[in-house]
């Protein structure tokens, strides 16, 4: 090809530059307006095809461009845009499949505008618009993967790989989701595409995890590289005894009562929030309140009623002695009367915490002598205390830092109560102590009041006088009613239940004396104000 020739086919793809980024704009307006059909997201041009004399390039706004060029010589005009943009083998595939998809949304956007008002289609054109879909749908996963595979070329660490696989996991959970959102609810297809979304997220659970591990400071990579193993193990095991039932499946209803009103729920999806039991986010579409469902069985995937049941009567304890932070739970049972999971109501927290206890807890733990002036804050000690009592009622010793979230008024929540009752017959777990530990891990109640007996830090009046306030609650609380929260646990174990429920009781009826025996230990004279007297 002649010098003048090539300097022609330059000019050329300097105009198309100037044309893809033209589109490149349009195409940043049309993501903040939908509305605007008829742009789309072009990273690259690329020549689709070539006869003898024309180029047959670059879409770009739904507009084709035609250039005549001169005929071919030497090397072909598709060998000079390689030659020019020097992409690599797999960025060619990637122009070539972003080419490719982009016929198929023009196809399938026509299609769409055929139906504007959203009538009802006739059989023929929804089997026509849903098989466009499908193949849509279908490019959009090629073009994944390609894309990663030009990403990996590029990659210098390990933690590139790493970020690449979480990008590439992210998008194909994208990907299912828009197009679970094109079929229609209650059919099989809809369904078979919702267990595909729902692995495609289990694998980008699992890359962001690596990429967490990658991350870790080098002094934790230990303890977190234990972990990771230990959760690997938990989700082969799971894999083959968990088994799924109505209440996980997308869509699907429940009708329960929440604090003794109605509710009416529906399965919004999956949630990954890093706990050993599977949990989906379930809705109330009157309200607009969101719920979490998690399944009542262990972390190996064996069927545990006894965590369903706990988590209820934990919600029901919170409602007697701190409804200002209550979290609404309730039970849920199949067709046979069984507990099967268990719904509680997702709280407003936030993601940026002022105070955060749960690093505070694992500065503690690598023995890094956290600042006490944490645990001096009066609010803190309030809530820590009226924690601690509904604990204590429901025999709880696996409350963490990371069980004590903060909403975004600034105050706290205390979640995940399914580790309750399991020591309510264990003699050693009948009095209040800060150096019982069943668990692997330490309730942040025994440090807080360790601080406290090693004269760290002192104890608020006003947070004591608010624990006060919370003992007498209980303690006019119908013991007849208290018991009845009770039985559904005691029946469901139905191991020593004459002793179970002399323990539970004997826990309400001595809750006052039982603290300031507790407090006199730590720091001797120390008592509740007692400004509200024993019932």
């Amino acid at each position: 090809m002649s010098d003048l020739l090539i300097q022609k086919k330059r000019e050329e793809q300097t105009f198309l530059r100037e044309q893809t980024q033209k589109w490149t704009t349009e195409n940043q307006l049309f993501e903040n307006d939908k509305s605007d059909t008829q742009v789309y997201d072009h990273r690259h041009y690329s020549f689709l095809e070539r006869d003898e004399n024309k180029i047959n390039g670059c879409y770009g706004a739904g507009i084709e461009i035609k250039k005549e060029a001169e005929p071919a010589a030497a090397v072909g005009d598709w060998e000079v845009v390689q030659q020019e943009r020097e992409l690599s083998k797999a960025e060619k595939k990637v122009a070539e499949q972003e080419a490719k998809l982009f016929k198929k949304q023009s196809m399938l956007t026509e299609l769409r505008n055929n139906n504007p008002d959203g009538a009802p289609l006739n059989a023929k054109d929804a089997k026509k618009l849903a098989k466009a879909e499908e193949k849509y749908f279908q490019e959009k996963l090629s073009l994944i993967d390609l894309q990663a595979e030009a990403d990996l070329e590029k990659a210098k660490t390990e933690k590139d790989k790493l970020e690449i696989s979480v990008n590439k996991c992210q998008a194909i959970v994208d990907a299912w989701t828009d197009y679970t959102k094109t079929l229609n609810i209650g059919t099989s297809k809809r369904k078979s595409a919702i267990k595909q979304k729902e692995k495609a997220q289990l694998d980008l659970y699992w890359a962001q995890y690596k990429l967490k591990l990658e991350n870790t400071k080098p002094e934790e990579q230990k303890k977190a590289n234990s972990k990771y193993r230990r959760k690997v193990i938990e989700a082969y095991l799971k894999k083959g005894i968990s088994k799924s039932d109505e209440n996980c499946e997308e869509d699907h209803i429940i009708k329960t009562e929440i604090n003794g009103k109605p509710v009416e729920l529906v399965n919004m999806g999956r949630a990954f929030l890093g706990g050993t039991k599977p949990t989906y986010y379930y809705k109330d579409m009157k309200s607009g309140k969101q719920y979490l469902y998690k399944k009542a069985e262990n972390c190996c995937g064996i069927s545990k009623p006894e965590g369903a049941i706990v988590t209820e009567i934990g919600g029901k304890l919170q409602h007697i002695v701190d409804p200002e932070h209550e979290i609404p739970a309730v039970g849920i049972k199949n067709a046979k009367g069984e507990y099967i999971g268990s719904i509680q109501e997702i709280m407003d927290v936030t993601n940026k915490p002022t105070i955060d206890l749960d690093a505070w807890q694992t500065e503690y733990e690598a023995k890094r002598n956290p600042d006490p002036e944490i645990i001096k804050k009066p609010e803190i000690q309030k809530q820590l205390l009226i924690f601690h009592c509904v604990d204590w009622l429901l025999c709880n010793f696996d409350t963490k830092g990371e069980h004590l979230l903060q909403k975004k008024d600034g105050s706290f929540v205390s979640i995940d109560k399914e580790g309750g009752m399991n020591k309510i017959l264990k003699d050693d777990a009948q009095t209040m102590s800060c150096t019982y530990k069943p668990h692997n891990h330490e309730p942040i109640y025994n440090i807080f009041f360790r601080y406290y007996r090693d004269n760290k830090i002192d104890l608020d009046p006003g947070a004591l006088k608010a624990l006060d306030e919370k003992i007498h609650a209980v303690e006019t609380y119908s013991e007849e009613e208290y018991m009845k929260m009770f039985e559904p646990y005691i029946k469901q174990r139905n191991k020593n239940p004459k002793k179970m429920r002399e323990n539970i009781l004997r826990r309400k009826q001595n809750l006052r004396a039982e603290y300031n025996k507790f407090l006199d230990s730590l720091r001797k004279g120390t008592v509740l104000p007692n400004n509200i007297r024993s019932v």
